[in-house]
């Protein structure tokens, strides 16, 4: 099969998958009690200038390398005992027991990002992630979304505990 055939095969496929989305919304779109509200449009707006903050805050969401996203980038939650829908990611600066890797992050040396997208709340132990010192990122401690201040670490278990439908990011900062 030639490039340009599965390029074309891809397209398709991805175009179908958008009609039939399309098709499930559009009765929901049409109907004008889905209308969102103010307070829904400005606690939208609230969230985006949240994650562009947490974005900017640390070089470690932003790497440019495929060598840098090997060496740093860590899937947490994987295997036959996974939790279903939850993502857990870790990405790791350099520390004292890794010299090998540069640094690049003056405040924190480790980030831990969760995503839950289950209805109810998730706690779950990441044995890897015990005895940490992580803390929620300043930038969810300050906002204005009152469920993701909920978000809690415990260090002795390395238990992280997430509301439903909540990406929750956790920092180590460095001393």
């Amino acid at each position: 099969m030639s490039i340009s055939f599965q390029v074309l095969n891809m397209h398709l496929i991805v175009q179908n998958f958008k009609w039939k989305l399309f098709c499930r919304m559009k009765p929901r779109l049409e109907n004008p009690s889905f209308k969102p509200a103010k307070g829904h449009i400005l606690a939208a707006l609230d969230s985006f200038v949240d994650i562009l903050k947490i974005r900017y805050s640390s070089p470690l969401f932003r790497l440019s390398t495929a060598s840098d996203i090997k060496q740093r980038v860590h899937f947490h939650n994987t295997g036959p005992s996974s939790v279903p829908g939850v993502i857990v990611m870790g990405i790791e600066d350099a520390r004292d027991e890794k010299p090998e890797m540069a640094q690049l992050d003056a405040n924190f040396s480790y980030v831990v990002t969760v995503f839950n997208v289950c209805p109810h709340e998730v706690s779950m132990d990441i044995p890897a992630l015990a005895s940490m010192r992580l803390e929620l990122h300043p930038v969810q401690v300050n906002s204005s979304d009152a469920l993701v201040g909920k978000s809690v670490y415990e260090a002795a278990t390395g238990r992280f505990t997430v509301p439903r439908r909540t990406v929750s990011v956790f920092v180590e900062p460095r001393c």
